[in-house]
């Protein structure tokens, strides 16, 4: 099987656009470490990437899919990555002993 030169050409700008992506989240943390506390800046960090991701997924669901499925699907998946693991770390802070 043989790429185009179209292909390879995109192939080479994902490579690059995920190269200059992936650098800057670290130059990011490493600048943000330096004026905020880490768990503040580790909250922020999943809060924008959390409600950036929930946005996405809430317009593309609503577009494709009906209403009630599209709210549906939202619930199942709060409680799946929000409220199952959060439970899961109340159940092991409440199964430790006190130090």
């Amino acid at each position: 099987m043989s790429t185009t030169p179209k292909q390879y050409k995109l192939a080479l700008i994902a490579w690059n656009a995920v190269c200059v992506l992936w650098g800057t989240t670290y130059l990011g943390i490493r600048v943000s470490l330096e004026t905020m506390p880490p768990m503040l800046m580790g909250g922020l960090r999943w809060t924008l990437a959390g409600g950036l991701l929930a946005l996405i997924a809430g317009v593309r669901i609503l577009s494709s899919r009906g209403r009630l499925q599209g709210l549906w699907m939202a619930f199942t998946g709060g409680v799946v990555s929000v409220a199952w693991p959060a439970a899961m770390v109340w159940y092991a802070i409440s199964c430790m002993p006190n130090c």
